[in-house]
């Protein structure tokens, strides 16, 4: 895999952000309510830094894909003059940016994880050539053939209550901004996803279910 300098490149990418947590959500809401807004999905959870000894340290986890036709390059940013281009421009934070190599689908469900999956070394043991943990996200008791009911996942999210630490859901509508381009397409997708969610569906499928069909 290539290097990732600030000339790289993304369509789509994985990124973790370590600092302006407390103003993130209310900075992405209010981007994704301008028409200037260049991201089409943008998903984040804020979860627990396992690493650190600071117990009460997190990040946001997040997947990001850009509205069609558009490429943004990595840039840099100086939080002390404010100054800077690309990606880190627009978040105005130092992100730490990866290559988005699995499907949309596949993203969004990593970031909005339940659990990590397992970190010991015998359970991984090839990381580099992709053999490695394959737990299920979202439910504990599905264990992969690597691993077995000694193996340690730790809950991902920073708290257990969705307001507070997510998944956070975000889909660019041009049609706020348009007055009659795809309204009606856009508002059968809505109306299809609160049936279900009335129907007990879970809400989380839905996200994954219903993120990647908006064309724009």
């Amino acid at each position: 895999m290539s290097k990732i300098t600030p000339d790289t490149r993304f369509r789509k990418s994985n990124f973790t952000l370590y600092e302006r947590l407390d103003t993130f959500y209310e900075y992405i809401n209010n981007l994704f309510n301008t028409n200037s807004c260049p991201f089409q999905i943008l998903q984040f959870q804020f979860e627990k830094n396992h690493n650190s000894s600071e117990s009460e340290r997190q990040h946001a986890q997040r997947f990001a894909k850009l509205r069609i036709g558009k490429q943004l390059r990595v840039g840099d940013y100086d939080s002390k003059t404010k100054k800077g281009s690309g990606i880190k421009l627009i978040f105005e934070a130092n992100v730490h940016l990866d290559f988005a190599n699995g499907t949309d689908e596949e993203c969004l469900a990593y970031t909005s994880k339940n659990y990590d999956r397992c970190k010991l070394p015998e359970h991984n043991p090839n990381p580099k050539k992709g053999l490695k943990c394959k737990c299920d996200f979202k439910d504990i008791t599905k264990i992969c053939k690597y691993c077995n009911e000694n193996c340690k996942r730790i809950f991902a999210r920073v708290n257990e209550d969705p307001k507070i630490s997510g998944p956070f859901l975000f889909t660019f509508e041009e049609s706020m901004f348009d007055t009659d381009n795809n309204k009606e397409e856009n508002q059968n997708f809505y109306k299809e996803a609160i049936n279900e969610v009335l129907n007990r569906e879970n809400v989380n499928d839905m996200y994954i279910k219903y993120a990647s069909k908006y064309k724009r």
